[in-house]
């Protein structure tokens, strides 16, 4: 007897049976989403950072969910400092976020939305995996549900001018914004993460390579509006915003290229708004250790202060 089960992936089904996968290549994809119980915590963080969706779904024999494991449990798990060779189970949650066949694709958005999550898997009447949903398959058919946020209607810009000397030499083949994060480039999950709170329009910074990231952008079906402020120089952090002068009315976010934030856009406007501030900054907050004595010394070199 050969089980079946259909597979969907970014809205690609696969096949799979009990003598093994019809299709290899796809179904690598699905392995590094699914796992047994049975792997150490180690094996689950390299699926975690092979697959691109930030969470693993543990399966038992008859492919039913018992549970998943997310980036941020490892990370905990790894903080707490303990073994890396223990049972994926012992960290995971026994109770993940699941959606069934029966449920419209609307309401399925709507709750990771809610939820903030981007990746959901979808259970049969059997209570069997029958696909996996991702925010980027939702998006890509073009169905979405807006989600009434202090953000929607906000234009965006997003600075993209820099050379990436940070990233060299991936840089000297790809202009810092189109750098892979996943199966999309970093600039375009920047813009899906606005895209979640109502953003629907962009203006990008270029210099360095503009042409390939307008090429880019050209060919690509999107979901907002995308236009391109051209800094005929290098114009430095923040320096392009000065080619906006008189056409920025209101509001507007500001972002670089390479930074991803998990926040609620619309609740980041509401503090801006409330505070009546001209500029709301939002940073990360960073300890650092030096194992060293500090020397504090004058323009001559004479010393100050010798802080251990």
């Amino acid at each position: 007897m050969i089980l079946k089960t259909d597979i969907q992936i970014n809205g690609s089904y696969f096949t799979q049976n009990d003598k093994g996968p019809s299709e290899p290549k796809p179904m690598r994809k699905m392995d590094l989403l699914t796992s047994g119980k049975d792997i150490s915590v180690k094996q689950a963080w390299e699926k975690i950072n092979q697959n691109s969706q930030q969470i693993l779904f543990i399966l038992d024999k008859a492919r039913k969910i018992i549970g998943a494991v997310a980036d941020g449990d490892v990370r905990r798990w790894v903080l707490a400092e303990k073994s890396l060779f223990a049972p994926v189970s012992e960290i995971m949650n026994p109770s993940p976020v699941i959606a069934r066949e029966t449920d419209t694709q609307e309401s399925i958005q709507l709750l990771m939305i809610k939820l903030k999550i981007h990746c959901i898997p979808v259970v049969n009447a059997s209570g069997c995996l029958a696909r996996v949903l991702t925010w980027d398959h939702l998006m890509s058919e073009g169905k979405r549900v807006e989600k009434s946020s202090s953000a929607t209607g906000v234009p965006t810009v997003i600075l993209a001018g820099g050379l990436g000397s940070r990233l060299y030499p991936y840089t000297k083949i790809l202009p810092k914004p189109l750098i892979p994060f996943g199966e999309k480039p970093i600039i375009e999950v920047i813009m899906d993460r606005f895209n979640y709170y109502g953003v629907r329009s962009f203006q990008v910074s270029v210099n360095h390579m503009a042409n390939m990231i307008k090429a880019y952008f050209s060919d690509q079906p999107a979901n907002y509006k995308v236009g391109f402020i051209q800094e005929e120089k290098p114009l430095g952090t923040a320096g392009s915003l000065h080619l906006l002068k008189g056409t920025m009315k209101k509001d507007f976010f500001v972002t670089n290229c390479d930074i991803l934030i998990d926040a609620d856009y619309g609740s980041i406007m509401d503090f801006h708004r409330a505070n009546k501030n001209d500029i709301t900054m939002v940073c990360s907050m960073k300890h650092s250790s030096i194992p060293y004595g500090i020397v504090e010394i004058t323009k001559g070199g004479t010393l100050k202060s010798l802080k251990e």
